[in-house]
């Protein structure tokens, strides 16, 4: 057991039992997570669709979510919106429509499902996951209609599987 000068000392505050002396490269393994904050969502049209969001680096093990800030809204109602890669652009979370129903106000958790809903959600064993190799940038795919106001934050839960594992915001 750790005393509590080597718990105090950990950088990696939320794990105390984890000794300072760990060399980094034993650390690799620990997840890691990284935020896009996207705080007018009118930048998301789609004549810039594909959005980039995260730019994947080595092999990683991936869960990506989103938070709004504001209440979305679409041209019409209608736009679309969608989290992937390339080739799969919904593999991460599936395509909804921004429609006043889905995304309705502040604090709605968009995770896996086509149904963002206010304040939490329940995740399935498979939701969100996916095993990138890099360079994959994860992208968000606007269709039909733009988005045209609110805010939202999108987050990416990682695990490095790589030595050269990482997420970063783009």
């Amino acid at each position: 057991m750790p005393t509590l000068a080597e718990q105090e000392s950990s950088a990696l505050r939320g794990f105390p039992s984890i000794p300072a002396q760990i060399p980094a490269a034993r650390l690799m393994a620990l997840p890691q997570i990284v935020s896009k904050a996207i705080p007018a969502v009118s930048v998301l049209t789609t004549g810039a669709s594909p959005y980039s969001l995260f730019t994947v680096t080595g092999l990683v093990l991936a869960q990506v979510y989103a938070i709004t800030g504001a209440a979305l809204a679409s041209t019409s109602n209608t736009g679309t919106l969608a989290v992937g890669i390339s080739g799969n652009t919904a593999c991460y979370l599936a395509q909804s429509t921004v429609n006043g129903t889905n995304f309705p106000a502040a604090n709605t958790v968009w995770a896996g499902d086509s149904s963002p809903t206010l304040l939490g959600e329940v995740l399935t064993a498979g939701a969100l996951t996916g095993v990138l190799q890099g360079p994959t940038p994860i992208i968000a795919t606007i269709a039909t209609n733009s988005l045209t106001t609110g805010s939202i934050t999108f987050y990416c839960f990682y695990y490095p599987i790589s030595p050269d594992g990482a997420v970063t915001a783009a």
